[in-house]
């Protein structure tokens, strides 16, 4: 079930489809837009004819695969400058260059030894579709017979999208796994006089278990929400699984029963964790009053993560103690971290009345601080640029740079103009005077 997690397409993330202004969005892109990879070639001569030949055979082969409209290219503009045919000696070509006007050619080749391909999509195609023939698109490119020295880069939209996505994903599981091992060394070092310290750790391996798979079950897909989701609830989970742990070990210091301990500890620590398990949803739910399905995304994964987490420490730490046969540490084997937790606790018993005393001065603090925050916020640049979550050695990132050096920006600006009568000479006035 968890292999089914799916990922969340760019405009997913940003757009509720079902609102009018995402409607209209789509609409757009059924009918206007065209999706399209971007080969980016370098070679030593981009007019030699074994080159022009292989890159000939490659769009044939790229126009083979579904959904794929057409390919343009130099080969492309050579050939039908020649009459249908691909020029076979250097003095064809350069007639054939010289024959077509030099903004024809100049936008997709910028210098003799870097031009462009481009692999064309056919309109109304969703991402999802897309994004499943990246591969395809690399396979063939790597099979492609180019001479040696030529180099062959791929980018465009979705590329970037995909490996931008691929890299957040891996990372996460980076990041997951990090803050597994940061855990346990926390764990080890402070909660060591307590037997099984790691107990924790395995309840939250469970929740984040439940949680990917509650999240394929109800459709919620992996996205740059989810992952932001993934660090809280990580926090959240171990906080849940520490404190039932914590205070059943206290009770069995007692000389109580593992199950008089679990009744205990069960009646005691689990509504209080419950409480706080749902002011901390609470919050969470405030969330869903946002239009943006990325900010939902996160609300979804962080109650479902830390739903998740708390009922595999309600449930599953009785259980593992009753299996293991808990018995607490003796006295003898207390580890020397136990009288660092000691001064750390009477450290707090000292704060205490002095916090008491200047407990007006702490909340005029506070106050003023949270009145600068209010007031500064508005002033906090929102970045919305993708390209700057990306890390600088993507390799499609790195191509697109390469490509908008060379040619510009791949990237429009379109304005969406509807009406009764955009035939009409008055509105075709209209849009000339707007475009100059």
């Amino acid at each position: 079930m968890i292999s089914d997690l799916q990922t969340a397409g760019n405009s997913e993330q940003y757009i509720d489809k079902s609102s009018p202004e995402g409607m209209r969005y789509d609409q757009y892109n059924n009918v206007f837009v065209k999706d399209s990879f971007v080969l980016l070639i370098q070679t030593s001569d981009v007019y030699d004819t074994k080159f022009l030949q292989a890159l000939l055979m490659l769009e044939e082969e790229a126009k083979r695969l579904d959904y794929v409209s057409g390919t343009v290219s130099v080969a492309d503009i050579l050939k039908n400058a020649n009459g249908g045919v691909l020029p076979q000696n250097r003095a064809d070509i350069e007639r054939a260059v010289r024959s077509v006007p030099k903004e024809s050619y100049q936008s997709i080749m910028p210098d003799s030894q870097t031009t462009l391909a481009y692999i064309e999509i056919e309109r109304g195609i969703s991402t999802d579709v897309t994004q499943d023939l990246v591969p395809r698109v690399e396979s063939l490119v790597a099979n492609a017979e180019f001479p040696p020295g030529v180099s062959v880069e791929i980018t465009g939209t979705t590329p970037y999208d995909v490996q931008l996505m691929d890299v957040m994903i891996e990372n996460a599981a980076i990041l997951i796994a990090a803050a597994f091992l940061f855990m346990g060394i926390v764990l080890c070092i402070l909660f060591s006089n307590m037997r099984y310290w790691f107990l924790p750790i395995v309840l939250l391996l469970f929740g984040l278990i439940y949680t990917f798979a509650v999240m394929s079950l109800l459709g919620v897909k992996m996205g740059n929400g989810a992952i932001a989701a993934f660090p809280i609830l990580l926090g959240l989970g171990i906080d849940y699984a520490v404190q039932f742990h914590a205070r059943f070990d206290e009770e069995m210091r007692k000389g109580n029963s593992i199950e008089e301990s679990n009744r205990v500890t069960l009646s005691n620590t689990g509504p209080a964790v419950l409480y706080a398990m749902l002011a901390t949803l609470m919050g969470f739910f405030a969330m869903f009053l946002s239009p943006v399905p990325m900010i939902i995304c996160f609300a979804q994964v962080a109650i479902i993560g830390v739903t998740c987490c708390y009922v595999s420490s309600l449930f599953g730490f009785p259980a593992l103690v009753s299996i293991m046969k808990y018995t607490p540490k003796a006295d003898h084997e207390l580890p020397k971290t136990v009288i660092l937790q000691d001064k750390y606790t009477h450290l707090l018993e000292g704060l205490v009345p002095k916090v008491t005393k200047a407990a007006f001065l702490i909340l005029v603090v506070g106050l003023v601080v949270a009145l600068s925050g209010i007031h500064i916020d508005p002033s906090i640049p929102i970045d919305t640029d993708d390209s700057s979550m990306a890390p600088t050695g993507l390799p499609a990132k790195t191509t697109l740079d390469k490509v908008q050096e060379a040619c510009g920006s791949l990237t429009a600006f379109p304005l969406y103009v509807r009406g009764d009568s955009l035939r009409s000479l008055e509105a075709l006035k209209w849009m000339d005077n707007f475009g100059t």
